[in-house]
């Protein structure tokens, strides 16, 4: 019969935080016994001697959890009060399986588009939208002539929104609606124009 495993919270949301601080400890595990580190639920403090040992600490973590997810961001623009604003409409995440964490950049900012696009179809279909992005290899992605098995195969699954989406390139730093763990994720944020 198998191993029985739940796959959402099944006895509400009490439990959530204690799951999501096991993770977190899973994922930093080693960073949390060389001592320099301390998490509670999504609050990251790193302690070091010097300012170079600092900037390695932190390069370490963002390395580490940059290989862990993908995440999106659905936006529609509104008028508000005769101004244009960007209402929020949904967040969604995903860890990264083992075979997906051995792609390059281009390649993760690809999956992440093509797995956003996915998730979203319901709100996007029929659509036009913009993606954001601070990769700037994914604005020429359906032109790109590839052998790549895998960039071949997304092509062909975002090529029913190619009239519908433009991608536009938006610097990482400047992506004000993720907080950190967004930004330490590949990240896509798509904004609805309708």
């Amino acid at each position: 019969m198998g191993i029985y495993e739940y796959t959402r919270m099944p006895f509400g949301l009490k439990n959530a935080p204690a799951h999501f601080q096991r993770m977190i400890d899973t994922i930093f595990k080693e960073e949390i016994l060389e001592g320099w580190m301390v998490v509670y639920i999504d609050e990251i403090t790193i302690y070091s001697e010097t300012w170079e040992d600092h900037g390695q600490y932190i390069d370490r973590v963002l390395n580490a959890a940059c290989i862990q997810g993908l995440g999106a961001a659905l936006h529609q623009r509104q008028i508000v009060d005769g101004e244009p604003r960007e209402g929020l409409i949904c967040y969604i995440s995903r860890q990264l399986k083992y075979s997906e964490a051995r792609y390059g950049a281009t390649q993760t900012e690809f999956l992440c588009l093509v797995w956003a696009l996915d998730k979203l179809h319901y709100y996007l279909e029929g659509a036009v939208f913009e993606v954001y992005t601070d990769c700037t290899a994914l604005r020429s992605l359906l032109k790109m002539k590839t052998t790549n098995r895998h960039m071949l195969r997304w092509q062909i699954a975002i090529h029913e929104y190619r009239g519908d989406m433009t991608i536009r390139y938006k610097e990482g730093k400047s992506h004000i609606n993720l907080d950190g763990h967004w930004k330490m994720s590949k990240a896509i944020h798509l904004t609805t124009l309708n």
